[in-house]
């Protein structure tokens, strides 16, 4: 299975881009940074980026430490037998930088524009002939407890490992996931993909529980991106990517697709409509679909951080 496009990578691409050095990821906010640790996709996008200007940076140090031709002058002509000897005239030589500098920017064009080409816009899915290339991870986020399947229809039963990073998950029901860093992520009806540092929710709904302040960890809707330290919160995705955030405690920066970065701190609420726009306070979003939301499973055992059940995911 391939590695699905994200709807962030053309927006991390342009700000590396437009940095001094694309090598570095200072130029970047924190929520596009905790993004990029998770994110395959922009990990490849940004080591595009980052091989083109070492080899952009490496082809001008050649060049400017070539040694430039000296003007070259033509031995002077024999004197006549009569009258005094002219003088030679001076010839220069002209180095060809066109020759030059014609292809390298040629080159630099073709490698700027062919990530773009290489992978699906959002929204493009199943109109692009080219397939984005594939990068597996491993991961030791395992399901707790609860039932999750892959598309394929395979299930994953309680304490297995969700090995493929690039496949799509199924939450029936509720279920809840553990991450190695000790964030717990309760599911409802969700469609997803889990890496170890973040989660990308397709679908559905999640309460997250980021236990420790120096935790990062990330969640990617398809219109925003959450940038998490030390924090409580439930995320509710519809069908058509809207995207609703209700805060329970500490403070997250979400960006959306339009890169625009917002603070959201314990008790806010907001929603990400699908084109992109911040509206403060929820929105009403779609409740998942059947089987998930026809009839309300018991809550997940063990205890949460606000002595809930685990997994609990309320209702607005």
């Amino acid at each position: 299975m391939t590695d699905p496009a994200c709807p962030q990578t053309e927006a991390l691409l342009t700000r590396l881009l437009g940095a001094e050095d694309p090598r570095a990821s200072s130029d970047l906010t924190a929520a596009a940074r905790a993004h990029l640790e998770v994110c395959p996709a922009c990990q490849r996008a940004a080591a595009r980026a980052a091989a083109l200007e070492e080899r952009l940076q490496g082809f001008a140090a050649e060049i400017k430490t070539a040694e430039r031709p000296r003007p070259f002058r033509l031995p002077a002509p024999a004197a006549p037998a009569a009258g005094p000897a002219r003088p030679a005239e001076p010839a220069t030589f002209s180095f060809p930088w066109a020759l030059v500098w014609g292809p390298a920017l040629a080159l630099l064009a073709g490698l700027l524009a062919w990530p773009f080409l290489a992978t699906p816009r959002p929204g493009a899915a199943g109109r692009s002939s080219v397939e984005p290339l594939t990068l597996a991870v491993a991961t030791d986020v395992r399901v707790a407890v609860g039932a999750v399947r892959r598309l394929d229809g395979r299930p994953v039963k309680a304490g297995e490992a969700l090995t493929g990073a690039n496949d799509l998950f199924q939450c029936l029901g509720l279920a809840r996931l553990q991450f190695p860093n000790g964030t717990t992520v309760a599911l409802q009806g969700a469609t997803f993909q889990a890496f170890p540092g973040g989660l990308v929710l397709k679908q559905g709904r999640i309460e997250v529980d980021v236990p420790k302040q120096r935790t990062v960890f990330a969640v990617t809707t398809p219109v925003a991106v959450l940038g998490i330290r030390g924090t409580r919160f439930t995320v509710q995705v519809a069908a058509d990517g809207t995207t609703g955030i209700r805060m329970d405690s500490g403070l997250i920066s979400v960006t959306t697709v339009r890169n625009e970065e917002y603070p959201l701190a314990a008790g806010q609420s907001a929603t990400i409509t699908a084109e992109g726009v911040w509206r403060p306070g929820v929105i009403a979003v779609a409740e998942p679909s059947a089987p998930a939301a026809a009839s309300r499973p018991e809550p997940l055992p063990g205890p949460s951080a606000t002595g809930s059940a685990a997994g609990v995911l309320l209702n607005e």
